[in-house]
């Protein structure tokens, strides 16, 4: 790393491997999730029990939160010219200019 002119190392960008690594890592904890969720609502089915329910709705609940944070890194990794004509960036951008 170079350092700046206040003499402080300059932070690279995370390197092209290292934004796979992290997307790698996010589908495999959603995949993950959805098949914990599937396998324990099975089972709750074949057994009947409320609790094995209530932990595949909990399973469940998580696989939406991975797919959520896979969204955030994929999000995340554009760049400013992508993000302008990024539609939900678009959105965005409308229900603030309407809170104002």
């Amino acid at each position: 790393m170079a350092p700046n002119k206040d003499n402080k190392p300059i932070e690279k960008p995370p390197g092209n491997n290292e934004i796979r690594q992290i997307y790698r890592v996010a589908g495999y904890a959603f995949l993950l999730n959805l098949l914990l969720a599937v396998m324990k609502t099975f089972l709750a089915i074949f057994s009947g029990s409320l609790a094995i329910t209530a932990s595949a709705i909990d399973s469940g609940t998580d696989a939406i939160a991975s797919l959520f944070i896979y969204g955030g890194v994929k999000l995340s990794d554009l760049t400013y010219e992508r993000i302008e004509l990024n539609p939900w960036y678009m959105l965005e951008r409308v229900i603030l200019a309407k809170r104002c």
